[in-house]
Parts: structure tokens; sequence; C-alpha cells
């Protein structure tokens, strides 16, 4: 009988792992839900010798520059600079601590003397605006800075169809992964103090 009774309470409390879970990934998705969602825009730059370069010496220079690369990553610096954020802003009509809610970023792509400039924000729509506009203000600063150099836009920023997060299905199924850990642990532990306390 104490036998009986043992395995119907090991079964009713069975489901408290999956009750867990369930629990973790609605509190998650909940919270997710809550959350300003965030969208990422990107646009890129190709930088090339310029055409303005009249002389053949000039434009094997500037070729052997960019193969260094080390010019592409003072350039990648460019587009966070303070003055091409204001610039931003006032390209789009936007005051100055509208930038605050935006981030500027610029890489260089592996390979290739090409700028990868990555804008993130709350609106998709103004985050790709800004994207293009950050493109449109470091060319023109590049384009003062170094002379034997220009940038062109390759690929415009376009609107995100969804933000990178929150990500609400990856943040719930990690909550109750978590939950079910956490529920199984609490249970197993559960089981052990039963054992050890119960009569002979």
């Amino acid at each position: 009988m104490v036998t009986d009774s043992r395995s119907r309470t090991a079964l009713r409390w069975a489901g408290v792992p999956l009750a867990a879970a369930v629990i973790a990934a609605a509190a998650a998705a909940l919270v997710a839900a809550n959350t300003e969602p965030v969208y990422r825009a990107a646009t890129t730059l190709v930088v090339a010798p310029s055409s303005r370069i009249r002389d053949v010496p000039s434009e094997l220079r500037a070729l052997e520059t960019l193969e260094r690369r080390s010019i592409l990553a003072t350039m990648a610096k460019v587009p966070s600079i303070p003055e091409v954020r204001a610039g931003v802003a006032t390209a789009l009509g936007l005051p100055p601590n509208a930038m605050s809610l935006y981030s500027i970023s610029c890489s260089v792509q592996p390979y290739a003397s090409v700028l990868t400039i990555e804008v993130e924000g709350p609106d998709a729509a103004r985050t790709a605006a800004v994207a293009n506009a950050a493109a449109e203000v470091s060319r023109d600063r590049l384009r003062r800075l170094y002379s034997l150099f220009s940038a062109r836009v390759l690929e415009p920023a376009r609107p995100p169809g969804r933000p990178i997060r929150p990500d609400i299905g990856r943040e719930a199924a990690v909550a109750a992964l978590l939950g079910l850990f956490v529920g199984a642990l609490a249970l197993a532990a559960w089981s052990a103090l039963r054992s050890h306390a119960a009569p002979e």
C-alpha cells in the first residue's frame, strides 16, 4: 500500500516540470511582447580611388593604400562621430536629441573596400532613413578628408520587416527549457527528501 501511495504521489507531481516550463514560457513571452522593439537597417559604401585623379602615380598610390586596408579601418570610424550624427539629424529634420534613440556603427567587409553602416533604433522606417542619411553625410565627410578616394552607395538601407529584438519565440523557448530544468530539479529534490524522510 505504501508503494502504491508513493506511485500515485509521484504521478501527481510528474507534471511539475511541464507546468514550470509553460509558466516560464508564458512569462517570457509576456515580457518580450511589452518590450520596445529594436530594428536594424544597413547600407554599404564602396571606397575607390577618386575619379578626380588625373595622373597614374596618384591612382596607383590610392590603390596601394586601399590594399593595406588600414585606411579603411580609419574611414569606418567616421559614420559614428558626433559631427556625422548631427549632420544626419539636420538632413532628416530631426531635433538633435532624437538621435539618442539610434546607434550608428560601421565595419569593413573582409577582402573588399566596402564599409557597412548599421543603425539600430525603435522605428523601422526611420532606422533605414538614418542609415541612408549617415551614408550620405559620411560620403561628404570622407570626400573632404581623403581627396584621393571617393565613396558611393553600393546598396541603400531598406526598412526592416521585423525587429532584431525582442524575439518572442526564441525567448519563450529558452524560458521553457529553463523552467523545465528547474521544475525537474525541484521534483528530484522533493523526491529525495520524501524518500529520506519516509519510514522503513
